[in-house]
């Protein structure tokens, strides 16, 4: 069994005796950005994964809201979550070493679908993210107020503006970098989406119909058995919001600039939860937002953070996807 550190064991007594695990690798990140780390244990026959938190988020109130919400649509029929594991205290989560930490199903799967990108799964995805909110729509009292998902997306667009729209940005790429190229193409693209994504945002309608939200639901994050949705992954950006932000993360990763594919998870969405035609018109808005947003994150993180990262390929690979979309969103107005 692969030898693990004291806090990592410290945390698993939290949860199960020591003798009881008969395996357990150490996986990083896992691919991902978000700073939590992973370990993969089996138990009794029965595979777990073990979470630590980045320090920074969530906090303690918010990983107990989203555990709530879990339980929640677990209560109301949804089957595809990995619920935290409670302790005794009815805690599903511990604090070790100043990091939270929960156990929970390895669920599984594969998050796959741009190997595989079939009608049967994108309708799959989007009927098990309309079920998702579904499950969830009475988890809070009705309340239509302006979404934060727009709100946030607007203020952080006006804060990065000047530095997207900087004619020197580009002499602050490191011709020695291993992301140069696509940087510099990047920050060339930026004068053509800003303005648009400035005006899309000022004219959509911000007020919708508030609920638990997953906001960080992509490719990534759906993990596929065949044609099946199998799992659903990694909570931390759950929030309140519009369903509109998840249908436009969701459908902004799978098919990208395929209106058509837009229109077959649409329709497979709204056969399972309808959504008003006031939410169905801010997608194009939210995910071109997206589009420079996560590019504008890549330049600060990499040129202006210095921030390092465990997976270059992987940091490679993701500008790959924003650059494709930022390329075909500064030549087509996209109509949803």
């Amino acid at each position: 069994m692969q030898s693990i550190s004291a806090s990592t064991q410290r945390a698993l007594s939290h949860f199960v005796p020591q003798d009881g695990i008969t395996s357990i690798a150490a996986l990083g990140n896992a691919g991902g950005f978000s700073g939590a780390q992973l370990w993969r244990l089996t138990i009794g026959g029965e595979e777990w994964c073990l979470r630590r938190w980045p320090q920074e988020h969530p906090s303690e109130k918010q990983l107990d809201w989203i555990h709530r919400v879990l339980f929640h649509a677990a209560e109301n029929g949804i089957s595809f979550l990995p619920l935290p594991y409670r302790i005794e205290n009815k805690k599903s989560h511990c604090k070790v070493d100043d990091f939270f930490w929960e156990l929970s199903p390895w669920m599984v799967g594969k998050a796959d679908f741009w190997d595989d990108p079939s009608e049967d799964r994108l309708t799959a995805a989007l009927k098990a993210l309309a079920t998702f909110h579904q499950a969830t729509t009475r988890f809070t009292p009705q309340q239509v107020k302006p979404a934060p998902g727009i709100i946030a997306r607007e203020k952080q667009l006006q804060q990065w503006k000047r530095l997207l729209l900087n004619p020197n940005l580009a002499s602050q790429v490191s011709p020695d970098s291993r992301f140069a190229s696509q940087a510099s193409e990047i920050i060339s693209l930026m004068p053509s989406v800003v303005p648009r994504c400035e005006k899309w945002l000022y004219e959509i309608p911000k007020s919708s119909n508030l609920q638990p939200c997953l906001r960080d639901i992509w490719h990534d994050h759906v993990l596929f058995h065949d044609s099946q949705v199998s799992a659903f992954v990694d909570f931390g950006a759950l929030r309140i919001d519009s369903v509109a932000v998840d249908l436009a993360r969701l459908l902004g990763s799978l098919v990208g600039d395929a209106p058509d594919r837009w229109q077959l998870g649409l329709q497979a969405y709204q056969e399972v939860h309808p959504i008003a035609e006031e939410d169905q018109a801010k997608l194009a808005a939210i995910d071109l937002a997206n589009s420079v947003l996560s590019a504008a994150n890549w330049i600060r993180w990499i040129y202006v953070e210095h921030r390092q990262f465990e997976n270059g390929q992987a940091v490679q690979a993701r500008l790959d996807q924003i650059l494709r979309r930022l390329r075909f969103q500064s030549k087509s107005p996209f109509a949803i």
